[in-house]
């Protein structure tokens, strides 16, 4: 008969929350226990206060202190939870209780107690932001005064409708946030300032990703509420299909850190870019999706990089969401008629490029029923003979193959068919 742990008896009498344990008869803890790991981590945690939370925006697990503190041997960070924590819960249970964690059940239960404590920064700012809005109208203009942006209605409203997609997503992250707010031109304005000063805190701003398919971005991503895809480096580093589908999707599916499976995770952020380019929309890009406006360095009344004027930026900035809460719970119409898309479609025109091979398709396969089908040899051999380069050197014919497949998988009446040994494209529907 194993004997009492006089010991571990004597410790939970003087424990405040000696009653909260799991025990076994003779007063020792219950092994592998989830109860007694939560227990003991409250305890580890007493000294410091509620500083394990959950950030519903973020959807991350994060230690809010007003300074980093030591458990043991180890040195305890501000912001998303990192493997020291947990080292240090499975040190602490052992040094102080005698009591063997592992790794999985520690997680778990830092993962339960965090829920209990719950909290959503995002809309805490913007539920302030509606309390302490003047009334008066700040969207209208904003766009002119720092970035020299056309006043026109219809810039207005581009940019109105991102904002309310913005405040949409704060506050119901699973929406549909369906268009790109895109800053094109205006070298040294402040393009990527602007959207870094509209996203608040810095930790809701992200740039630092370099494409929309590798998974290992998705965790930066989703701690931010604006996503920046600077100078659009990664729409170039992605496949059209890949860059089309992330900015209307709705969740993102990974294996975040410190979870052994993947889960969903709603896709909690907008998308703005940035560019220098005249033309940065291709003619196969579904570029419907990209409110442009060219900002203009002459044409700004202020300053938006200007360091002195932080402090009266970022109460206009508050104003600003302000209104668009205001706007949001109004019922706010997030999508454009039928007139305005003709508009934005005019719009972009000016900023679309086309090229010879683009040209060539759509000359080609205008006409085509549904069910005919071309192969990428086919394809190709059209375009080369249209260019009047039948004979060329097999890299540049490569370059040309896939340029048309690009092309070819941004068409939405044309789908990607198999028919014997060929890869090719069969026409869906007029």
């Amino acid at each position: 008969m194993e004997l009492v742990d006089k010991e571990e008896l004597t410790r939970l009498e003087k424990s405040s929350v000696k009653d909260a344990f799991h025990r076994n008869i003779n007063g020792s803890l219950s092994k592998n226990d989830l109860t007694n790991t939560k227990q003991i981590l409250r305890i580890m945690l007493k000294p410091y206060g509620d500083v394990l939370r959950y950030n519903e925006f973020s959807q991350q697990i994060e230690i809010v202190s007003a300074q980093t503190f030591q458990i043991g041997s180890f040195k305890i960070p501000i912001g998303a939870l990192n493997d020291d924590f947990i080292s240090a819960l499975v040190s602490y249970a052992d040094s102080q209780f005698t009591y063997q964690i592992k790794p999985e059940l520690a997680f778990a239960a830092i993962k339960d107690l965090a829920h209990a404590y719950s909290y959503n920064p995002l809309t805490d700012y913007l539920g302030s932001a509606f309390k302490d809005w003047d009334q008066k109208e700040h969207i209208n203009g904003f766009m002119h005064k720092y970035l020299g942006v056309e006043q026109t209605d219809f810039n207005a409203r581009m940019f109105t409708l991102w904002l309310v997609e913005a405040v949409t997503k704060a506050y119901q992250p699973d929406s549909q946030a369906d268009y790109v707010l895109l800053l094109q031109g205006g070298q040294g304005v402040g393009k990527t300032t602007f959207f870094k000063t509209l996203a608040v805190n810095a930790e809701w701003y992200t740039d630092s990703f370099n494409d929309f398919k590798n998974k290992d971005n998705f965790t930066t991503m989703l701690g931010a509420w604006i996503v920046n895809d600077d100078e659009m480096t990664a729409t170039k580093n992605s496949k059209i299909s890949e860059t089309k589908k992330f900015v209307t999707q709705t969740t993102l599916q990974f294996r975040a850190p410190y979870e052994r499976t993947p889960r969903t995770f709603t896709k909690n952020f907008v998308i703005g870019m940035t560019t220098n380019e005249p033309t940065p929309l291709k003619d196969r890009t579904g570029s419907r999706r990209y409110l442009v406006l060219k900002p203009n360095r002459n044409k700004r009344t202020k300053d938006i990089t200007n360091p002195y004027k932080k402090t009266e930026l970022q109460n206009e900035i508050k104003q600003l969401w302000g209104e668009t809460v205001n706007l949001y719970r109004n019922g706010y119409q997030c999508f454009l008629s039928l007139e305005e898309e003709k508009q934005l479609a005019s719009i972009q025109t000016d900023f679309t490029s086309t090229d010879d091979i683009s040209e060539t398709l759509e000359d080609k396969l205008s006409g085509s029923r549904p069910g005919k089908h071309y192969s990428i040899r086919q394809l190709l051999d059209m375009v080369l003979e249209d260019l009047n380069q039948p004979y060329i050197r097999n890299k540049e014919r490569t370059a040309i193959r896939n340029e048309i497949a690009m092309i070819m998988e941004s068409k939405e009446d044309w789908h990607s068919a198999n028919t014997g040994n060929d890869h090719g494209y069969t026409k869906t529907s007029d």
